[in-house]
């Protein structure tokens, strides 16, 4: 139902029946595009876990397994963290950044960036 060359669309029904006239051919999920002004629906998760049953042992298990890897991803990680934080540590106390911040903090360069935040040119 889409408007004749040339005429512009005042019926929000038109133009909403023209939009999905454009996107007939559009693949994407049965939810990805819905056209109302109705509020969204809220999910009710009373439904979710129906018809799942847990055995309590075998849960257990799993929940180890992932709770050991866990540990062993942790474990792995601590050390790497560690030494990027002392190696971002060691490049902040190094000259040539406390150069830049002595040069950032200083009255002629604030005096630039405040120039620049109020629009005016250096």
């Amino acid at each position: 139902m889409a408007p004749a060359e040339g005429t512009t669309m005042s019926n929000p029904d038109e133009t909403l029946g023209a939009i999905d006239d454009v996107i007939a051919d559009w693949q994407g999920s049965l939810d990805a595009m819905v056209w109302t002004a109705d509020p969204p629906k809220t999910l009710d998760p009373s439904g979710i876990t129906d018809g799942l049953r847990l055995e309590p042992e075998p849960a257990r298990r799993v929940f180890e397994g992932l709770s050991a890897a866990r540990r062993v991803v942790g474990d792995a990680a601590r050390p790497v963290a560690a030494s990027m934080t002392r190696g971002l540590a060691q490049w902040a106390r190094s000259p040539a950044v406390q150069q830049m911040v002595a040069l950032a903090e200083s009255p002629e360069v604030r005096a630039m960036m405040e120039a620049h935040e109020r629009g005016e040119e250096a």
